[in-house]
C-alpha cells in the first residue's frame, strides 16, 4: 500500500490517498471534506421534502424502569431510581446463589451414587466388604466404608473413574491421607487391574484440569442409580 497524490473533482484540491496501485496520478471523485459536504446537503433535501409532504414522524417508544416499569427520563438508564437499581442487584445475587446450591445439589447427587455403587460392586453377596488399603481388612457392611481413590485430587478426570476408585475405610481415606503408595501396590501387584504405565497416564491426567457439566453429573447420576439397584437385586438386599 503506498501513498500517492490526487486531485479531488469538487474543488480541484490535492489530498493524500493510500492506495495498493503504483499510479502516480489518479483521479479519486471527491476529497473527505467534498464528500461531508454533499452528505449535509442530501440529508438537509431529505428533511425538507419530508416537511413538505407532511410525513408523521415516527413515534418514539418509551423506555421503562426494568423492576418497577416506569417510565425513564433518561434513556441511557434501565432503572429509575437507586432503590430499583439495588432490588435488581439483590435479585441478581439471589439467582446466583440458588444456581449455585442447585449445582452443588446436582454435583452431590451424582458423587452419592457413584460412591454407593462402586462399594456395593466391591462386596461379596452379604454386602460386606474391606479396605484395600488396610493390614488388617476385616469385612465390614459396605455402607461403613467410603469410596477412596488411589490418586491424589478429585478433577473432572479421577472423580468418577473406576479404574481407581476402590472400598477404603476413614482411616485410611481420611487420617492417612488416601495411602496412594499401598493403593497403588493393591492395583498393580495384588489386584492387577492396571498395569504401572496406565496407573501414572491416570496420574499425570489428574494434574490437567477436566471440567464436568452440569448436565454430564445428572447423567452421571442416572447411570449408577441404575447400575446400584441392579447390584442390590444380585444380591437380594433391597
Amino acid at each position: 500500500m503506498g501513498k500517492i497524490r490526487v486531485k479531488c473533482m469538487e474543488c480541484d484540491s490535492d489530498y493524500d490517498h493510500y492506495a495498493r496501485s503504483n499510479i502516480k496520478t489518479v483521479k479519486l471523485p471527491l476529497c473527505a471534506f467534498c464528500k461531508c459536504k454533499k452528505e449535509n446537503e442530501r440529508t438537509k433535501a431529505r428533511k425538507a421534502k419530508e416537511k413538505a409532504l407532511n410525513l408523521p414522524k415516527k413515534a418514539s417508544r418509551a423506555k421503562l424502569c426494568a423492576v418497577c416499569k416506569g417510565e425513564l427520563d433518561n434513556k441511557r438508564k434501565k432503572y429509575c431510581s437507586f432503590k430499583c437499581e439495588d432490588e435488581a442487584k439483590k435479585e441478581k445475587k439471589l439467582k446466583s446463589k440458588l444456581k449455585t446450591i442447585e449445582n452443588k445439589d446436582i454435583k452431590k447427587k451424582a458423587w452419592d451414587w457413584f460412591s454407593l455403587y462402586i462399594r456395593l460392586k466391591y462386596a461379596d453377596q452379604d454386602g460386606n466388604a474391606r479396605c484395600v488399603t488396610c493390614s488388617s481388612a476385616k469385612l465390614v457392611p459396605y455402607r461403613t466404608l467410603q469410596a477412596g481413590h488411589a490418586v491424589r485430587g478429585r478433577g473432572g478426570y479421577v472423580l468418577f473413574n473406576e479404574k481407581v476408585v476402590r472400598c477404603q475405610c476413614f482411616f485410611c481415606n481420611v487420617k492417612m491421607g488416601g495411602r496412594y503408595d499401598d493403593f497403588m501396590y493393591y492395583l498393580v501387584d495384588i489386584e492387577k487391574s492396571l498395569t504401572p504405565d496406565e496407573y501414572f497416564e491416570i496420574k499425570r491426567q489428574s494434574m490437567i484440569t477436566h471440567k464436568i457439566s452440569i448436565s454430564k453429573h445428572k447423567e452421571i447420576a442416572e447411570k449408577y442409580k441404575a447400575l446400584y439397584k441392579q447390584e442390590l437385586k444380585k444380591r437380594g438386599l433391597e
